[in-house]
């Protein structure tokens, strides 16, 4: 794995580090927006995030919490969601879709249009809009800003995807604490102005007291309540888990509590308690269907959490100071082959080999002394067996701030390890293959094609005739050097950084090599070259040489005619380069798979991966090959020329790439 690739594992790994503490240690949504926003502004390449809520009054994107350089930019732009413009942009549309919207160029993306001036104005090359959702609820949008062009990656774009998930179900969270806290607050004031509803009946179960709260609760009043038997009163009382509690305390003399669910019309939750007296028993009952309801939604907060903890493929787990267990999830756990129950009051001495015990101690040991969160990639072993971790580890601290135990968020990244290292085997290998096919293979041939040029004089007419095939042959494994080295060269470096390059200079640098090396073709320009720089790099010549070799080589006329020709597209910001020649053309069949590895043209001895090298290093600049009908295809003074000129025959590849 490249170390850039590595570095970027790692800002990412720390990004959700901080995420995590901020799930742990903020109390309301405020807070917990804002330290998502500074957990990216304070992390490099990104430099200002901000979170957008749909604001219903006004149908627009409004900021919610801010964070970095360049904040200014909010005051100078809208989202309006209604507009069409502005509707069409990467915040709205993550907002209205749910999906991750990426502007990897700020400068050069046209649904940026309404705010590229005062985005590049404040130094934003690119940018990110990540939808916080949890379920079908969107929250808002993350919008996280870099001074660089191309700055998101595509790993990093799908943890991206996954942390938005991440801290909407976190937020989410937070709103239903919020809510639970204010209805335990209006419980509570609640209880404080209202005793409890109590009545009194006697031995042979008639009321003998019945007090304001209980009129007001049943809305029957004590004149008619006194007096009257318990069962004859309220029949639905009877077959109940009341009437059974009553009977029970009558009989046993023993007080009872229970809760019950009063059913219609009262609709309501009480807690009853029943003491038994001498004279029949009193009954105190005070409402609770708040405190139902907040335990139920408690428990649904519970059972969020509890999704979130037990269904992540990553091992969560909390230490006190003496470093035991005092909880792992399920994942954690099978890292070891135990169960959560059997984890927990174990430590590390009973679970890792002593070199990883102490490794992992020392690590437990700076987050207790700096009070602070870390990110380490650590390799340890469980059972004799190799394992490699990313671990994310911050204080657990109780009400008043104190530290006292960590919590620790590590993720299992053996297989990926050992997949990087045979990734990096394997390109070692087509480094090593793109060597000897750039100069053993090749400085061979041309010893072959030199001493075959030294044979001629002394062959006869027969024997010149094998010889020709022999130096024809040479010379067709020498042009298949260039392409086999060009397809290694791209699949050791397979992440292109396109930049500037002039295209008129790469294109006549190639017509003029392909007319020295096949004297008995010809190479027309239609016009002239724009002088114009396009995003791509010096394996440019490759996708170029290749089509008109391919041109060149695959046809079947006397005399090849090849036309060049080029179009700028200013409004699309690229321009078409085509290649036309007067060959036997590409079936209809064959077209879209012509470009595919190992695809091979009509009649073709090639080896099929030339037209397959331009369309891999094409789509890596953001581009585009395709072939285009014969006639449509070509230069438009060629498209009036007579009959002859014209009878819709040969191939026509074009090629559009970004202007820079």
């Amino acid at each position: 794995m490249s170390s850039s690739g590595a570095d970027t594992r790692l800002r990412i790994d720390g990004v959700i580090r901080r995420v995590h503490e901020a799930l742990v240690e903020v109390k309301t949504r405020d807070e917990l927006e804002a330290a998502v926003c500074r957990a990216f502004a304070d992390s490099e390449p990104y430099v200002f995030a901000w979170i957008g809520v749909h604001d219903t009054d006004t149908n627009a994107v409004v900021p919610s919490a801010i964070a970095g350089t360049g904040q200014e930019y909010l005051d100078e732009i809208s989202i309006a969601l209604d507009d069409s413009a502005e509707a069409n942009g990467p915040t709205a549309v993550a907002l209205r879709t749910g999906t991750t919207q990426i502007m990897q160029r700020i400068r050069d993306d046209p649904d940026y249009e309404p705010w590229r001036e005062q985005a590049l104005a404040h130094g934003f090359e690119s940018s990110s809009a990540i939808p916080l959702v949890e379920g079908d609820l969107a929250y808002g949008v993350l919008n996280v800003y870099s001074g660089r062009p191309e700055a998101f990656e595509a790993s990093e774009q799908t943890l991206l995807a996954e942390l938005g998930a991440t801290i909407g179900t976190a937020i989410g969270g937070v709103l239903a604490r919020e809510d639970l806290e204010a209805q335990k607050r209006q419980y509570e004031q609640l209880t404080e102005r209202i005793s409890d509803a109590y009545y009194a009946v006697d031995s042979e179960w008639e009321i003998t007291y019945w007090n304001d709260q209980m009129a007001d609760r049943t809305d029957v009043s004590a004149a008619d309540a006194l007096g009257e038997r318990l069962w004859t009163a309220f029949p639905e009382i009877v077959g109940t888990e009341a009437e059974s509690n009553y009977r029970a305390a009558m009989e046993t003399n023993e007080p009872q509590s229970f809760e019950m669910y009063v059913e219609a019309p009262f609709d309501y939750w009480v807690e009853v308690d029943v003491h038994p007296d001498e004279d029949g028993l009193s009954i105190f009952s005070r409402e609770i269907t708040e405190r139902k309801q907040r335990e139920r939604e408690l428990t649904e907060a519970k059972r969020r959490l509890d999704a979130i903890v037990h269904n992540t493929s990553e091992a969560i787990y909390i230490k006190n100071r003496e470093s035991e267990y005092v909880f792992i999830n399920e994942v954690g756990a099978d890292i070891f082959d135990e169960t959560p129950e059997t984890v927990v009051g174990k430590t590390d001495d009973e679970l890792f080999d002593t070199e990883s015990a102490d490794a992992v101690r020392a690590d437990d040991r700076h987050v207790f002394e700096t009070g602070s969160g870390e990110t380490w990639e650590r390799v340890r072993y469980v059972d004799g067996t190799e394992h490699v971790f990313i671990d994310n580890k911050f204080p657990y601290r109780d009400e008043s701030g104190e530290i006292i135990g960590l919590v620790g968020v590590s993720r299992d990244i053996t297989e990926r390890k050992a997949y990087e290292q045979q990734l990096e085997e394997q390109r070692d290998g087509l480094d090593l293959l793109n060597k000897v096919v750039r100069h053993d293979i090749r400085n061979n041939l041309q010893v072959v094609l030199g001493y075959g040029d030294l044979l001629g004089p002394y062959v006869d007419a027969d024997g010149n005739e094998h010889l020709t095939k022999i130096l024809n042959n040479a010379e067709s494994a020498v042009e298949l050097t260039h392409t086999a080295a060009d397809l290694a060269e791209v699949m050791v470096h397979p992440d292109r950084d396109p930049t500037r390059v002039c295209l008129d200079d790469i294109l006549q640098t190639q017509i003029t090599e392909v007319c020295e090396t096949f004297d008995g073709a010809t190479v027309a320009v239609a016009g002239s070259l724009p002088a114009v720089e396009v995003l791509a790099d010096d394996m440019l010549s490759s996708v170029f040489r290749n089509l008109l070799k391919n041109a060149v080589q695959h046809n079947d006329k006397d005399v090849p005619e090849v036309t060049v020709s080029a179009a700028v597209d200013d409004d699309a910001g690229a321009v078409t380069v085509r290649v036309a020649d007067n060959g036997p053309g590409v079936p209809e069949d064959l077209r879209p798979s012509i470009f595919g590895k190992g695809e091979k043209g009509l009649d073709s001895e090639g080896t099929g991966v030339g037209l397959y090298l331009v369309r891999t290093l094409v789509e890596a600049y953001g581009g585009d090959v395709w072939i285009e009908d014969e006639t449509a295809g070509r230069p438009a003074d060629t498209r009036t020329a007579p009959a002859a000129a014209t009878d819709a025959e040969g191939a026509v590849f074009a090629v559009e790439l970004p202007i820079a």
